[in-house]
């Protein structure tokens, strides 16, 4: 399978595989990738069935292929929430990339303006989103499972750019992930209850959720996590030609990304990496 086309530019080379935004591409001060699941790329750390130095193998593969700089990696400890923090510095442990979070604990997104740090986040069907003003040279990199997407995370960070950062929406740019789709992301009433009652204000509840299959008894519904997200951004003033969707869906394409609905239990976890290079 080759993603190739318009808006995806797909590498494989002879140990990592993965894909990139044309449009970032355009910025010669932005490294920017979302790392395949090819060539044993999990980078899911922390578990007890998780080996962190084959993680950090992973990483330096990375570092070296792409030109991130190794030590300089940060990566929250995914929590689920809708927080997110403003990255200053650099905190790492015997020169090796920060993880799990340490420093700013309970948080799904990273932003910072600093030419010195790779803001990495991981996923396995949730929605990652990559965001840059190309103006004010800020990067964000932001995690939105469906807990997230009900808390409006990106809503949080695209506020934290323009606080912390001077930024106005109209120059912000967002590039969605692979994540799960509308035709695979089935859930039962009670996580369809918490979206409608979130989103029904849209008058797009219809787009956002579709009636699905009744399985065991049980009646099954669809949610469109990706659409929601985009109408969060153009509500917030991002313009919509700024937002860039990789249009893959993580199950349709499981043999490439890796997915925890079809992995089950013991999933790997692929990552997009973003920083400022100059």
């Amino acid at each position: 399978m080759n993603f190739e086309n318009e808006i995806i530019k797909h590498t494989d080379s002879e140990n990592i595989e993965y894909i990139q935004f044309k449009r970032l591409l355009k910025y010669p001060n932005i490294k920017h990738a979302y790392v395949l699941s090819s060539y044993d790329m999990n980078f899911r750390a922390g578990k007890d069935f998780c080996n962190i130095d084959k993680v950090n193998e992973r990483l330096q593969v990375v570092s070296d292929s792409l030109g991130f700089k190794y030590s300089s990696i940060i990566r929250p400890d995914f929590e689920h929430t809708s927080n997110v923090s403003r990255i200053d510095e650099i905190i790492t442990q015997d020169n090796k990339p920060n993880l799990k979070g340490i420093g700013f604990p309970n948080v799904d997104g990273l932003v910072t303006d600093r030419k010195d740090i790779t803001l990495m986040a991981t996923n396995a069907d949730c929605l990652l989103i990559l965001l840059y003003d190309p103006i004010k040279n800020v990067i964000g990199n932001i995690h939105s499972g469906w807990r997230g997407t009900i808390g409006k995370i990106v809503v949080n960070a695209i506020n934290k750019m323009e606080e912390e950062y001077g930024c106005n929406p109209k120059d912000i740019e967002a590039y969605f992930s692979p994540s799960i789709r509308k035709c695979h992301f089935e859930v039962d009433e009670d996580v369809k209850e918490l979206f409608y009652k979130t989103f029904e204000y849209t008058n797009r509840i219809d787009e956002i959720i579709e009636k699905g299959e009744i399985k065991e008894n049980k009646q099954k519904y669809l949610i469109d996590n990706v659409l929601i997200n985009k109408i969060l951004l153009e509500e917030n003033g991002i313009n919509n030609e700024n937002i860039i969707d990789s249009r893959i869906c993580s199950i349709c394409s499981s043999e490439k990304v890796h997915s925890n609905r079809v992995e089950g239990p013991l999933f790997g976890l692929s990552a997009a990496f973003i920083a400022i290079d100059k």
